[in-house]
């Protein structure tokens, strides 16, 4: 004779698995929630004087290029994420007084660390 599992038992046993699920995917979502994923990632549409992101080491970056309009410099990234512990430099042309970024993309950047300074990083 053929038992049968009454619907309440398979209906508390789904609804447990769905909870540990939930729980599963937040908890990720907070293991993984300090760190900012990526690096900064330069758009093209400046053309020829598009941005260029070149890696200094582990999670530090320099931007390069950009378009310069007399004393101003102006860079567009696709996103602009700097990690805890990281950084990102901007680099300017000679003469340039101010440096412009706009930011093209349509995920939000994180910057945990530190974004800015112009010049070569410090080491």
């Amino acid at each position: 004779m053929k038992q049968t599992v009454p619907f309440w038992k398979v209906r508390w046993f789904l609804s447990r698995k769905s909870l540990s699920s939930a729980i599963a995917l937040v908890l990720l979502g907070w293991a993984l929630g300090d760190r900012a994923f990526g690096r900064p990632i330069a758009d093209n549409s400046l053309g020829a004087d598009s941005s260029r992101v070149e890696s200094v080491s582990g999670m530090n970056f320099q931007i390069h290029g950009g378009a310069q309009r007399g004393r101003n410099l102006f860079h567009s990234l696709q996103r602009l994420d700097v990690e805890r512990g990281g950084s990102v430099f901007f680099v300017p042309n000679a003469g340039v007084r101010t440096i412009l970024t706009r930011v093209t993309g349509d995920r939000r950047s994180e910057i945990r660390g530190h974004a800015g300074g112009c010049g070569e990083m410090p080491t």
